[in-house]
C-alpha cells in the first residue's frame, strides 16, 4: 500500500531530535524553554519567547511614551519698550523710554507728580508731597513754601524769614545775639543787627563787633538817658532788662577791649532819647557789685578768679583788670544797691574804681551799655 511506504520512510515525531546552531545537541527535552526545534523538514526553527529578568520573571518590554509637544518657536507678546503703544499704554518710544524723558520706562506720559523730574520741563518732583513746607511746588517749577523764600511759614516753626541785618537766620530762627550771626555766616561784618534776645518783640538794632575776636561776636546796645539826673546800675539793669538784655559786664581782657572801642570810638545811635554818640562814660558803670562788707581785692586784680567779694550779674565771670591796682578798689561801702564808678586811661586800661554807697543806692549815670545774657562768653 503506498500508505504503509510512507510511514516506513518517516521516524515516529516523537524521536525528532533538537539540534543547536552548530549541529550539535545541546537542548534538554526537559526544559521548556528550549530555543529552537527542528522542523519535519530537518532544519532549525526559531521560537519566540517572552524575555524574562535576571531573576527569572516577565518583563513588559512595550515601553508607552506621552507624544513630544515641544514648540521651539518663542511667542513674545506686547511689552512696553517694543517701540509700539499697545492698549495698557500711553506711550511707548522704544530704546528712548526714560524717567527723565516725556515717556517714562513704564511706557506712562511724564506728568507733575509722578515723582519723576522731566528735563527740561520740571525743577522738581516729590509726586504726593508736591506743595507741602521745604517740597516741591503743585506745578513742579521749583520749590514751594521753605525757609528762604521770604515768607515767614509760622505754622511750620519758622519765626522769621529774610535778610541777616533783620536779625533772621539762615535756619529761619531769630538771632539772639551778634554770637548768633556769627556762627550762622563764616564771613561778616562789624555793623547795625537787628536781634530778638528774649525772643520777644520787638526786635532789638544793636551794634555787633564781629573783627575783634575772629570766633566771637560781641553785641552792644548804647543808652543815653534823656533826664536830668542819672540812674544807679541796680537801675539800669531794669532798663536793659526791658530790652531783653542786662547791664555791660566784660568777661575777659579781649571783650574790654572791644566793649572800649565800641564805647569811645563807634558812632551809632542810643536809646532812651539821648544822642550821645560815644563816649567812655558808657562804661561808667558796668553789671559788677560788691558782695562782702568793707574794703576788698586791694591790690588785687579785678576779676571773678581774684576778687571774689565781687560778682557780675547772674554769677558769671568778669574781667577789669589783669594786675592789682594800688589801693583799689576804693571805698568801704557795701549795701543792697551799692555800685562801683569806673574811670578809664586813654588806652581803656581801668584808672580807678569807686565804691559808693550814695543814699543806698550806688553810683547814678546817665549814660551805660546792655549787652546779652552770654555777652563776651566763650561760645
Amino acid at each position: 500500500m503506498i500508505f504503509g511506504a510512507i510511514a516506513g520512510c518517516v521516524e515516529p515525531y516523537s524521536d525528532l531530535t533538537t539540534v543547536g546552531p552548530t549541529g550539535t545537541d545541546d537542548s534538554d527535552p526537559s526544559d521548556p524553554s528550549s530555543d529552537s526545534v527542528v522542523s519535519t523538514s530537518g532544519t532549525v526553527a526559531p521560537t519566540t519567547m517572552d524575555p524574562t529578568t535576571s531573576d527569572g520573571s516577565e518583563t513588559d518590554d512595550t515601553t508607552t511614551e506621552e507624544p513630544s509637544t515641544t514648540d521651539d518657536t518663542d511667542t513674545v507678546g506686547p511689552a512696553c519698550g517694543d517701540g509700539t503703544v499697545d492698549p495698557d499704554e500711553e506711550c511707548d518710544l522704544g530704546a528712548d523710554n526714560s524717567d527723565s524723558g516725556s515717556c517714562t520706562k513704564a511706557c506712562k506720559y511724564a506728568t507733575c507728580g509722578d515723582g519723576l523730574v522731566e528735563s527740561g520741563v520740571e525743577v522738581c518732583d516729590d509726586g504726593e508731597e508736591n506743595g507741602d513746607y521745604e517740597r516741591c511746588d503743585k506745578n513742579c517749577a521749583g520749590l514751594g513754601p521753605h525757609c528762604g523764600d521770604e515768607v515767614t511759614q509760622f505754622g511750620y516753626g519758622e519765626e522769621c524769614d529774610g535778610a541777616l541785618l533783620a536779625g533772621c537766620l539762615s535756619n529761619c530762627k531769630k538771632a539772639r545775639s551778634c554770637q548768633d550771626i556769627k556762627d550762622d555766616v563764616d564771613e561778616v561784618s562789624d555793623g547795625i543787627f537787628k536781634i530778638d534776645p528774649d525772643g520777644v518783640e520787638p526786635m532789638v538794632s544793636v551794634y555787633c563787633d564781629m573783627s575783634t575776636d575772629p570766633s566771637r561776636g560781641f553785641t552792644y546796645l548804647k543808652v543815653d538817658i534823656d533826664a536830668e539826673f542819672g540812674i544807679p546800675a541796680k537801675q539800669a539793669e531794669q532798663r536793659c532788662n526791658n530790652y531783653g538784655m542786662q547791664l555791660f559786664v566784660p568777661r575777659d581782657a579781649t571783650h574790654l577791649e572791644s566793649a572800649y572801642n565800641v564805647a569811645t570810638k563807634v558812632e551809632f545811635t542810643p536809646v532812651e532819647g539821648g544822642a550821645t554818640l560815644k563816649s567812655d562814660d558808657y562804661l561808667y558803670i558796668l553789671g559788677i557789685y560788691p558782695v562782702t562788707p568793707g574794703i576788698s581785692c586791694e591790690n588785687k586784680p579785678f576779676n571773678s578768679d581774684d576778687c571774689p567779694q565781687w560778682e557780675s550779674n547772674g554769677g558769671k565771670p568778669f574781667w577789669v583788670s589783669g594786675t592789682g591796682i594800688p589801693n583799689q578798689p576804693l571805698g568801704t561801702e557795701t549795701c543792697s544797691m551799692c555800685s562801683a564808678a569806673y574811670s578809664w586811661k586813654p588806652d581803656g586800661t581801668i584808672a580807678s574804681i569807686n565804691t559808693i554807697k550814695q543814699n543806698g543806692v550806688g553810683v547814678v549815670s546817665l549814660l551805660f551799655m546792655c549787652d546779652v545774657v552770654d555777652g563776651g562768653l566763650s561760645p
